[in-house]
């Protein structure tokens, strides 16, 4: 991939006799926000863990922004800005002593950093305030600003909308479209499948150790057909399923009246339709619907 902030090649790593991951590879593109996406034990944080250098693989490469670990370790960590889920905060330090011990870990001296930081996750009024006053959501915004101290240009955050209300969820999300608009490179873990939707620009899906399905979320999109004639329903899909059509046809699937199914961004589905019509099948609608992240990574894992 050109202009990729993140390459794994060939990853290995294993906890004690089960392997993990063998062979993993993927590339991920500078300046956008991708999603990394699958269930509980896919190994999405050990993947993350990796990435920032805080476990080992066995084998393998990882280069981020054209360095390796084994040469330039210390400077990819001081590019690398990483939230894990569940991380801890020190009960006895306010919000600004966090920022100041996270700048300093990463030396930064660069006060103004410290500000900037504050002032992107909207911190300023919490800074004397400790932990245990501070609800989910401040408390996950000091995590943000400590990952964001030394300006990082590519930024792993596992969970972050865990545990926040909706509200919360919405700053976080505008949040992160704005890390992107800045330049930075975004490797977002997540559960809450239809929230990745407002800010995720790529995607990874990852199953038992293996990336089953990853790209571009603009180069798929879906369409939702139905027909007037119950009938017409089994022609529309042997049609839609064949190579008759003109057309790259996936992830065809019916859903009560409704059928799915996806098209490439690139084509032009007024073909598509005509032959649909040319067909006799009597079309009611013939809509675009977007990528679902949800759907696919359903479709991804049946």
């Amino acid at each position: 991939m050109e202009n990729a902030m993140l390459t794994v090649r060939n990853l290995r790593f294993a906890y004690d006799e089960y392997l993990l991951f063998d062979d993993l590879s993927l590339s991920l593109p500078a300046g956008k926000i991708t999603a990394l996406i699958g269930a509980n034990g896919a190994g999405k944080s050990t993947l993350m863990n990796c990435i920032a250098g805080t476990q080992h693989p066995f084998s393998g490469d990882i280069i981020v922004d054209g360095m390796t670990y084994a040469q330039e370790g210390n400077q990819i960590r001081r590019s690398i800005g990483y939230l894990p889920d569940n991380f801890g905060l020190f009960p006895q330090l306010t919000a600004r002593q966090h920022l100041e011990y996270a700048a300093a870990a990463q030396q930064q001296k660069n006060a103004n950093a410290i500000e900037q930081a504050i002032a992107v996750t909207d911190l300023a009024e919490l800074l004397d305030k400790l932990p245990t006053a501070l609800s989910r959501g401040q408390r996950q915004r000091v995590g943000i600003a400590m990952t964001l101290v030394h300006q990082p240009r590519f930024i792993l955050l596992d969970e972050p909308a865990s545990g926040l209300d909706p509200v919360a969820r919405s700053a976080l999300s505008q949040l992160l479209k704005e890390l992107a608009a800045t330049g930075a490179t975004l490797l977002v873990s997540s559960h809450i499948l239809t929230e990745l939707r407002d800010y995720a620009t790529h995607y990874i899906i990852m199953d038992k150790g293996r990336i089953i399905r990853n790209g571009d979320l603009s180069d798929s999109l879906q369409w939702r057909l139905t027909v007037t004639e119950a009938g017409a329903q089994q022609r529309s899909l042997e049609l839609l399923a064949s190579n008759e059509v003109g057309s790259e046809v996936s992830h065809l699937r019916l859903e009560g009246e409704y059928i799915y199914f996806s098209l490439p961004a690139t084509e032009n589905s007024s073909g598509l339709l005509r032959q649909l019509i040319m067909a006799d099948i009597a079309v009611a609608e013939f809509t675009r619907i977007g990528t679902d992240i949800e759907q696919l990574y359903q479709q991804s894992i049946q």
